[in-house]
């Protein structure tokens, strides 16, 4: 069974994942391989070895109009 998780975040700073051990260094839980720490100095932005990765862009065209409806669509609920 495959599950999804949304979260509204910019950065490290504001996702779940990150927490903050006994000694005040940060650390993602978020990496299959075990928890990984978070420098200081990269805490407010979201690095790119980050598993959790954005939503896809909306299609524009390039594709059939039924499935870039239902891709927008999907996107749309998503979003909400």
């Amino acid at each position: 069974m495959k599950k999804v998780l949304i979260l509204d975040v910019e950065s490290c700073a504001d996702c779940p994942c990150c927490h903050q051990d006994q000694e005040h260094e940060w650390w993602c839980i978020a990496h299959t391989d075990g928890p990984k720490r978070i420098k200081g100095d990269l805490f407010d932005v979201t690095l790119e070895s980050c598993p959790l990765k954005p939503l896809p862009e909306r299609m524009t065209d390039g594709f059939e109009k039924m499935f870039m409806r239902g891709w927008n669509a999907c996107l749309e609920e998503l979003n909400k």
